[in-house]
């Protein structure tokens, strides 16, 4: 269970030297434009799944961008 830990920590210290503020511009970014250009596009091609799973993306890459880029700097 220690090494467990031990290996946890090391990946959180590396997440945590890598997750910048560009990288979460990155994040964020990709997941804005899935969510509207991609949504937009997929409407008008009429592919209402792929666009509901387009626009569910979009969120989760936007919001998990928030949420990682918080969690690294306030831990």
């Amino acid at each position: 269970m220690d090494a467990v830990l031990k290996y946890a920590g090391l990946f959180w210290s590396e997440v945590k030297s890598l997750y910048t503020l560009y990288l979460f511009l990155l994040t964020a970014g990709t997941g804005i434009f899935e969510f509207f250009f991609d949504g937009q596009r997929l409407r008008k091609e009429e592919s209402k799944k792929e666009e509901i799973l387009a626009r569910l993306i979009g969120a989760l890459y936007f919001l998990g961008g928030i949420g990682l880029f918080i969690l690294v700097k306030l831990a």
